[in-house]
């Protein structure tokens, strides 16, 4: 039965359900739930949102509030379907973006099957919810339902006293009662002013601490993870494949690492073809061989920008959310931030040569997209379809390589000047730094307000180099060590 030991601090729960799958068993649950813990502790539908309002943030900010999340899974989870594709494949999904927001910020998510559901398998789902498959399930079966729902319950309670909700009565009110209406007011004041002071001496303590932590940043082993890469196909349906690259992750405290995918040597034809080639600066194509060398998984983050500048300068993304690129950055200021990190963590990053950024791009392939010879608004964004850049990773899907955003949402800042043909270009992957107009770098992927031609793998485009545009952003690379 629930620990009912001593006054509790107030712990929330998010029940994430799909109304069209399983309302009525979801409803039975949240009854059990409300009595055990009341009403006011369980939170299970984003009714109330604004006109106007960011609806992906509302969810973030819903999610952030709650200790744990119970995702009520039934028979038809995965399979319900939207207008034209799977809910579940859908980035702006309820479902999808309350337990991917769970998963991200780390808050203990219990699946619950319901209706002799099964656990989904890693395939089945989008990359952000592939973590869902490794929280162990806990099953409701009409058969035993009290008893099942009672051990969801224990099995909550459980976590709410280990989170040590439990807290005492404060043992100064009774004083505070006793005395006179002046002398109360002036005990009042004195207690008001000394935690004020208490207040901010911690926050610089802990600001300090903060600053110290970042100055001593955390490297992880190379390691595998899961991805899925699209492919689209002549009919123009979409098909996914599950597959495998490496990485190794910088962490700054408990803030969100820096992800650095391994990238193979090979060898590729840069540039396109005369008969393809919509622009002559990507005349002519020429190979170029690579060395092995690791890029970010994602753009630079707003997050990671504040943490190792110290600023945010964006003005792209709602709210200038945390996980959204960083935006409105010069390449002189992209160099700076290299050469900062590089100071913090003793690794060496530095932008991309662009010929390492197309070869990255493509990831094996010779279509005009790293997903085929189209493409698609679940796939990329670009065209001013969301009016903005999203979160780095927010559509789910990846390259061959493993690489996310390298189509759209910003334009990518590379090491090498600007020269308006290939003509005496590098062919080792190194940055064309001689010649040329001095004042002009390479900017290459395009942003989300550009069309489909501007996003090719092989299309160039420049910027002054202390030009900072709220369509710029940049990914740093390192060379393998």
């Amino acid at each position: 039965m629930p620990n009912q030991t001593g006054p509790q601090k107030p712990f929330k729960i998010f029940v994430s359900y799909r109304r069209d799958d399983s309302a009525g068993h979801t409803g039975r649950i949240y009854d059990g739930l409300a009595a055990t813990f009341g009403e006011a502790q369980i939170f299970m539908d984003v009714d109330h949102i604004e006109p106007g309002q960011d609806f992906v943030q509302v969810m973030e900010d819903a999610v952030s509030t709650c200790d744990v999340l119970v995702a009520i899974i039934g028979r038809d989870w995965i399979t319900i379907r939207g207008r034209t594709t799977r809910r579940l494949d859908d980035p702006l999904d309820f479902v999808r973006l309350e337990i991917g927001a769970a998963l991200r910020q780390k808050i203990l998510v219990i699946p619950v099957l319901v209706q002799g559901a099964s656990m989904p398998r890693v395939q089945d789902l989008p990359v952000d919810l592939a973590e869902l498959v490794r929280r162990n399930a806990l099953e409701v079966s009409d058969l035993r339902w009290r008893h099942d729902v009672d051990r969801l319950i224990e099995v909550l309670d459980r976590e709410r006293t280990r989170r040590g909700k439990a807290v005492q009565s404060a043992p100064f009110l009774p004083l505070i009662q006793s005395l006179r209406p002046r002398r109360r007011k002036l005990w009042l004041a004195a207690g008001i002013a000394t935690l004020a002071i208490a207040v901010i001496a911690l926050s610089l303590a802990l600001a300090s601490r903060f600053w110290t932590s970042i100055g001593k940043p955390t490297v992880s082993q190379l390691r595998s993870f899961g991805f899925y890469t699209p492919t689209v196909n002549s009919n123009g349906s979409v098909s996914r494949t599950m597959k495998q690259a490496n990485a190794f992750a910088v962490h700054f405290g408990n803030h969100t690492p820096l992800e650095m995918v391994q990238i193979p040597a090979g060898t590729f034809l840069m540039g396109s073809a005369d008969e393809v080639s919509i622009t002559e600066d990507e005349k002519p194509q020429h190979q170029v061989t690579v060395k092995t060398f690791y890029m970010s998984r994602y753009e630079i983050t707003q997050e990671l920008w504040q943490i190792v500048m110290g600023s945010n300068p964006s003005r792209q993304g709602p709210s200038h959310g945390d996980r959204f690129p960083v935006d409105t950055v010069s390449w002189t200021d992209a160099t700076a931030f290299c050469a900062k990190l590089s100071q913090l963590t003793g690794l060496q990053f530095r932008l991309p040569t662009e010929a390492e950024w197309e070869y990255a791009c493509r990831a094996g392939t010779t279509t005009p997209f790293a997903f085929g010879q189209t493409l698609t608004r679940e796939l990329a964004n670009n065209s001013g379809a969301r009016d903005s850049t999203v979160r780095v990773g927010e559509l789910g899907v990846a390259n061959a390589f493993g690489l996310s955003d390298m189509h759209g949402n910003l334009y990518e800042w590379c090491m090498d000047r600007y020269h308006p043909n290939y003509n005496g270009a590098p062919i080792d992957g190194g940055a064309w730094l001689e010649g040329a107009d001095p004042l002009f770098r390479v900017v290459r992927g395009c942003s989300w307000n550009y069309p489909d031609s501007a996003c090719r793998s092989a299309s160039r485009d420049k910027d002054r180099e202390t030009t900072a545009s709220g369509t710029d952003g940049f990914r740093v690379v390192m060379v393998a060590q």
